[in-house]
């Protein structure tokens, strides 16, 4: 069993390699960066590489094709940050973009930042260089969270936004739940 105490845990994604097919735990680790853990034995996780430093801060991380797309507590100083996981064991940064708080990438190459206000950007053309396609900075934004075509933007200012996402770099607002002066930090519909 992996153990990390003395560092701030952020959140964990998977990350599966594009060509050996092993998955891996990616832990988002603040200033201490992230871990790269593989996780083919679930019973007997290890860590296979780490990044940190070069402003490296990791709170949350989504993954498209081989690479990591980073983001930062602090989200007015620290860029996104695309990391190469070719290989796993040697984690690299291969790029930037403008930072968020939470970002949440989609099979289909599209990366949904928030905060401040909800950013899509299209991975397709270049994952190294991502293309903002849509913006709206009318709300702060907290968390995002994409069901099937729809997109729940959560917030502290203007509550829960639904979206549809049929065209996947155009929002359209559907409707909202007011914020009745209640952060509206995360959720999942059921």
């Amino acid at each position: 069993k992996l153990s990390y105490t003395g560092i701030p845990i952020h959140d964990v994604n998977r990350y599966v390699d594009t060509v050996t097919n092993i998955p891996y735990a990616l832990l988002c680790a603040s200033t201490s960066g992230m871990k790269v853990i593989n996780i083919s034995d679930p019973t007997n996780p290890t860590q296979t590489g780490a990044i940190s430093g070069g402003g490296v801060n990791v709170v949350d991380v989504g993954t498209f094709k081989q690479y990591a797309y980073t983001v930062a507590e602090n989200i007015t100083s620290t860029s996104g940050r695309i990391i190469d996981l070719s290989n796993p064991a040697l984690p690299v940064q291969v790029g930037i973009f403008y930072g968020a708080h939470t970002v949440n990438v989609t099979p289909n190459g599209y990366m949904y930042a928030e905060s401040p206000g909800l950013k899509i950007y299209n991975l397709n053309p270049n994952p190294l260089s991502p293309q903002l396609v849509y913006n709206d900075p009318s709300c702060i934004g907290h968390d995002v969270n994409i069901v099937g075509n729809r997109l729940y933007d959560f917030s502290n200012n203007c509550g829960t936004r639904i979206y549809d996402l049929s065209q996947p770099d155009t929002a359209v607002f559907l409707g909202q739940i007011p914020s009745l002066g209640i952060f509206h930090h995360s959720g999942y519909p059921t």
